[in-house]
């Protein structure tokens, strides 16, 4: 048995940091959301330099094409002359570009860089899971400068948004769940459903239902286990859930509202008005007014952040197809359609809830590709999809080539 090396450890130790820096938020808690992208972006960049040395491979990865076709867009749509976008809105919609494929770039068929992004991931989404229990009887826990944009009553931890904080919950639990062991699986996902509660996001609450229901089906949850699941599940929805919704209801006084109408699709007992659901039919309906007003090029680049209201579309089919017309119903698909080419293995049928998880945010956020959260979870995915996919046909190569040395022999 030979031992690491410390130039190996080192950088481990690095990947290690960086990823459970990014996936974690843990420094934009502190600064705005641009500087750290900018930020990353560099470290990301040079990180490349330093440990992969070249970018001329990562083109043969699916994603790279997408992000390539996806930045051609871009270039044409700014130069039409309805386009919206100000200086900060095309430095940040290329930062994002830049930021996905430099972390591609760095995961790009490396076996060691994926293990330590996947480990780093796993111990951030405990972390939050962690944070997001203890900020439910502490709501003032992890309010920061940026705390206007928090919900009291809503969990966020370090995300500052809970809709996010849910969405890396399940993020992390898709990419990690390989990495647990198997007495401890069960207790894994039953514990990121109870850090994703807290965020009172209908999209993460209904999707961790949906990627434990596809991992059943991939038989990467086996059915003795889908068993043990849905039993304790049952027995929080029939049994908890109603002490669950008496405690906020005491406990938030005034707050429990905006909250508890959030699960009234669990329960008849509240008939509580969400705001947040008429806001969203509202943005929705401008959206698609923008698309039909001029369906074949769209509103313009960044229409839906300079319009009369206050947030974009809440949905990525409609933000693409308000600013860029008929061809932005197919650009956030064909990113989901770029990551599973040919994946074999335990990574595809990750893989499969993965997407599947994407698409369902796709129609609750508009900020899927802008999120550091969901850039490193798509690098980590795409990156390990094709690296199954050649790495089995790398082994078909080595089986025909022993088969036929030994036909001659």
């Amino acid at each position: 048995m030979t031992l690491p090396s410390k130039k190996n450890t080192f950088h481990e130790i690095v990947i290690f940091i960086f990823i459970a820096v990014n996936f974690s938020y843990i420094l934009s808690y502190a600064f705005h959301n641009m500087e750290f992208l900018i930020l990353n972006t560099v470290v990301t960049f040079t990180l490349v330099l330093v440990y992969q040395r070249s970018f001329s491979y990562i083109i043969q990865l699916p994603l790279s094409r997408w992000l390539l076709f996806y930045t051609i867009v871009h270039l044409i749509w700014i130069l039409l002359p309805h386009s919206y976008a100000t200086p900060a809105d095309v430095g940040s919609r290329f930062i994002s570009i830049m930021y996905l494929f430099t972390l591609a770039s760095l995961l790009y068929f490396d076996d060691e860089n994926l293990s330590t992004a996947r480990k780093a991931i796993l111990l951030v989404t405990l972390i939050s899971i962690s944070n997001h229990i203890y900020e439910l009887f502490v709501p003032d826990a992890f309010y920061s400068l940026d705390s206007l944009k928090k919900i009291v009553g809503r969990s966020s931890g370090f995300y500052g948004n809970s809709t996010g904080a849910g969405e890396a919950i399940i993020l992390g639990m898709i990419l990690s769940y390989g990495l647990v062991p198997s007495p401890l699986k069960v207790p894994f996902l039953l514990f990121a459903l109870l850090g994703v509660i807290p965020t009172f996001s209908r999209a993460a609450i209904a999707s961790w239902f949906i990627v434990v229901f596809i991992l059943v089906l991939t038989q990467a949850i086996k059915k003795k286990e889908a068993i043990t699941i849905g039993s304790i599940v049952f027995f929080l929805v029939a049994i908890a859930l109603p002490i669950f919704i008496t405690f906020l209801d005491v406990f938030l006084g005034e707050e429990a509202a905006n909250v508890l109408g959030r699960l009234d699709f669990f329960s008849s007992k509240h008939s509580v008005s969400d705001s947040s659901a008429q806001s969203r039919l509202t943005i929705a309906k401008a959206g698609f007014e923008a698309f039909a007003n001029n369906p074949l090029l769209g509103g313009g680049l960044a229409l839906t952040y300079h319009w009369a209201h206050d947030i974009s579309t809440h949905n990525m089919y409609l933000f693409h197809m308000a600013e860029f017309g008929i061809i932005g119903l197919f650009l956030y698909p064909l990113m989901l359609v770029s990551l599973l080419p040919k994946a074999t293995g335990e990574a595809k049928k990750t893989g499969l809830a993965f997407v599947t998880f994407l698409f369902i945010i796709g129609f609750t956020s508009h900020n899927v590709l802008d999120g550091f959260h969901t850039l490193l979870a798509i690098a980590v995915m795409a990156s390990w999809a094709y690296k199954s996919r050649t790495s089995t046909s790398h082994q078909h190569a080595i089986f025909k080539s022993t088969a036929s040395l030994e036909s001659n022999i």
